[in-house]
C-alpha cells in the first residue's frame, strides 16, 4: 500500500495514509454516523490518541474504499423500512447485514476496531 496522505489531524497536524488507519496505533476508531443535508454521506470518526493531540476527527466512509475487501451496493438503504439504522448514532456498532452501500464500511469499522483492541493489548503484554 502507497504511503500518499488521505487525512490530516485537524489539531496536531500529523497526515495519515490509508496504511495508517490499518496499523497506526495512535489512531483510534470511534464509530461511523449518517450525516443528513448536502453532505448526505456517512462518516467514520476516529480519535488521535498520541500523547499530544487526543482530537476526534471525520472522514467520508468512501475515502477508505482500497480498505474494504467485499463487493460495495450501489445503493444507500439508510431510513429505509429495511434498515436497523445503526448509521444513525455514533455510538451504535452493532453489526449490519443490510443490502446497503454502507454496511461494508460497517464492517470494516468493526474490523478495524478489533484489529486496533489487539494491538493495544498486545502493547500492554508487551510493556508489563
Amino acid at each position: 500500500m502507497e504511503h500518499v496522505v488521505v487525512k490530516q489531524c485537524p489539531k496536531c497536524q500529523a497526515k495519515f495514509s490509508l496504511e495508517d488507519f490499518v496499523n497506526d496505533p495512535d489512531i483510534e476508531p470511534v464509530g461511523m454516523q449518517f450525516f443528513g443535508g448536502p453532505q448526505r454521506d456517512n462518516y467514520f470518526f476516529f480519535t488521535h490518541t498520541c500523547a499530544n493531540c487526543g482530537t476526534t476527527f471525520i472522514m467520508p466512509v468512501t475515502d477508505l474504499v482500497p480498505l474494504v475487501h467485499e463487493p460495495i451496493p450501489d445503493l444507500a438503504r439508510t431510513g429505509e423500512h429495511d434498515c436497523g439504522g445503526h448509521c444513525m448514532r455514533v455510538e451504535d456498532l452493532s453489526h449490519c447485514d443490510a443490502p446497503c452501500r454502507y454496511a461494508p464500511f460497517r464492517r470494516l469499522l468493526l474490523r478495524l476496531r478489533e484489529e486496533h483492541a489487539a494491538k493495544r493489548r498486545l502493547e500492554e503484554t508487551e510493556s508489563a
